[in-house]
């Protein structure tokens, strides 16, 4: 039996539904390439000052002005157990929306930087192997190549816990 990744980073059955390509986002950490559903993505933003935010959780480096909001902002690196980075002009921010209603949250993830929106074909991920365990097991939920390198393919809705995008939402309220 076949799987594959859906649009929204669950595995699908596809021997019972037609596989069509869908669009992610493909970025880099660490040397490393990582995918994510477009969809969840709202906007790249070049990186910029960081304001500090009081009684953040300790991987929130603080947050950025967007639209009059504040919107806190994470080290995908660091969250991901990778060494930090100097910051360079490639650096960019993702606005994207973790987690599942009511406790999703918008925020925004430090990338070393973007590769592109490429659509992956079902057919072409294969099963992700071991990643993190615990609160963030199913993080990483299939590779695929893209351009020619292994891409992780990140399910967005495990990267934080509940507690965790309550305590982010109530930092942006």
């Amino acid at each position: 039996m076949g799987s594959a990744i859906s649009t929204s980073g669950k595995w699908t059955d596809t021997d019972s539904h037609p596989s069509r390509p869908n669009q992610f986002l493909v970025y880099n950490l660490n040397r490393q390439s990582f995918a994510c559903p477009i969809e969840r993505v709202h906007e790249v933003m070049g990186l910029q000052p960081i304001l500090p935010i009081d009684d953040a959780p300790p991987f929130v480096k603080g947050g950025i002005p967007v639209r009059r909001k504040l919107v806190p902002v994470i080290d995908l690196r660091l969250m991901l157990g990778m060494p930090a980075r100097v910051p360079n002009r490639r650096n960019c921010v993702l606005l994207v929306t973790v987690g599942n209603a009511p406790f999703d949250v918008r925020i925004g993830l430090i990338v070393d930087s973007v590769v592109d929106v490429m659509e992956i074909d079902p057919s072409d991920v294969r099963e992700a192997p071991d990643g993190p365990c615990g609160e963030r097991a199913g993080l990483v939920t299939g590779t695929t190549r893209a351009r020619g390198q292994l891409t992780r393919l990140i399910n967005v809705d495990v990267l934080l816990t509940k507690e965790e995008c309550v305590a982010i939402a109530s930092l942006a309220a």
